[in-house]
């Protein structure tokens, strides 16, 4: 990143604007390298390679509401379902479905194979094991599509991304637990003058100011 161009120094440091000296640290600036750092120590870094997801997100068909899940060809008027089961957000499969069958879901739940759509609970009545469901005329199916967000080998963020807390959560999602940033430089600011004081000490004479 270096420039071949000599860069031209005034008769005072004083005399530099900002400009120049951009151009100077520009002209000396150099890679330092990368390195690999946890997530949870990756706030405000660059990225120097990009995040790929290693998982689909959703990574199944899942509810998007508390509800039942059902078929929605089985939705008519006054029609009566029996409730085969209750499945929550960490089970491990969803359960199989059949006609005028019904599953209990919580948000987050596998779907029933099946199924094709979520009636929320508000819309829902229960008689023992049967349900009675009437959803508002155009809602929605409140079902998340397996690899809806992203899917597995998807690059969420890229090279030269800075890692703000919207990133973090993304690469997060991606089920990554570390990623390779560039290394941090280290700054040193020397400060010279007679009027320069210590913080602390400026107020024992009047023409000295704080470092």
């Amino acid at each position: 990143m270096g420039s071949s161009e000599p860069i031209a120094m005034p008769g005072c440091a004083a005399a530099l604007d900002f400009d120049a000296a951009q151009a100077i640290l520009a002209a000396h600036a150099l890679p330092l390298g990368t390195e690999h750092v946890p997530l949870a120590a990756a706030a405000s870094r660059l990225l120097a390679e990009p995040v790929v997801a290693r998982i689909d997100s959703p990574r199944r068909d899942c509810a998007a509401m508390d509800g039942y899940a059902l078929r929605g060809e089985d939705l008519v008027d006054g029609s009566s379902l029996r409730i085969v089961g209750t499945r929550y957000a960490g089970a491990g499969e969803g359960g199989v479905i059949g006609a005028r069958e019904a599953m209990r879901v919580m948000t987050g739940a596998p779907l029933p194979h099946g199924a094709d759509r979520v009636v929320m609970i508000e819309r829902c009545e229960t008689i023992d094991d049967r349900l009675c469901a009437r959803p508002h005329p155009g809602e929605r199916p409140h079902v998340r599509v397996r690899a809806s967000d992203f899917a597995c080998g998807t690059a969420l963020l890229q090279s030269g991304d800075r890692l703000d807390p919207f990133a973090l959560v993304s690469a997060a999602a991606a089920d990554v637990s570390s990623v390779t940033v560039w290394r941090r430089p280290r700054v040193r600011i020397v400060a010279t003058g007679d009027e320069i004081a210590v913080p602390g000490t400026a107020s024992i004479a009047p023409h000295l100011i704080p470092d």
